[in-house]
């Protein structure tokens, strides 16, 4: 089976909007986080490069 252009942009668009639904949820999840903590400097580095590493396994 081979696909179309247009459905290989649709799969990228879907795991690229898919990593950044998660980042938010992880961001998300970190400000919770801090508000017990005060580490929120550091974890927002750890957030984007979690974003580089998904959307560079996207197939």
């Amino acid at each position: 089976m081979h696909l179309n252009e247009n459905e290989e942009k649709r799969r990228q668009n879907k795991a690229i909007s898919s990593t950044i639904i998660a980042c938010t949820i992880y961001r998300l999840c970190l400000i919770i986080r801090s508000t017990t903590t005060t580490t929120t400097t550091t974890t927002t580095t750890t957030t984007t490069t979690t974003t580089t590493t998904t959307t560079t396994t996207t197939t």
